[in-house]
């Protein structure tokens, strides 16, 4: 658990990709996957396994990077729990950092009324929902030069 803390103060995302038929104690390696928002694979063996696969798509696939994420809602509710591989802002409420997340990444939220009374149903007002997500890309020189956004004397 001391790994994961140190990984995700430095912002690094950590996968783990197990080769094994014996047991290993992966329960305690698990952490540093989930808290720093990686996954954990495990393969039987290298026979017929989808490793190289399995990293090649990981290796070419587009990532966001040092990631914040907002959540708001209208008064009559309220965030109750989150489920994800995110931590809280220590200052801000309903604030979620992310270290790095791609298009498979998922995020729930539950929600809970702020008052007994619920929605007011004569309400002109809706109930409102407001997410938003910042994030930074890491785009290869040669796309950038494809889409001409690189200088000839940049490359």
């Amino acid at each position: 658990m001391l790994q994961a803390a140190v990984a995700v103060q430095a912002g690094v995302c950590v996968d783990i990709f197990a080769v094994t038929n014996e047991y290993t104690d992966l329960a305690s390696l698990k952490f540093l996957s989930i808290e720093s928002g990686g996954s954990l694979f495990l393969y039987a063996n290298t026979d017929d396994s989808t490793l190289p696969q399995d990293m090649y798509q990981m290796l070419s696939r587009p990532y966001a990077f040092t990631c914040v994420l907002r959540l708001r809602t209208s008064i009559e509710f309220k965030p109750d729990h989150s489920y994800g591989h995110f931590f809280p802002d220590p200052q801000y409420e309903n604030v979620q950092h992310i270290i790095c997340c791609d298009f498979c990444a998922t995020y729930a939220y539950d929600f809970d009324f702020a008052n007994n009374v619920g929605f007011y149903r004569y309400s002109s007002e809706l109930p409102i929902v407001q997410i938003a997500f910042q994030y930074t890309v890491v785009v290869p020189p040669e796309e950038l030069s494809s889409l001409g956004l690189v200088s000839s004397s940049m490359t």
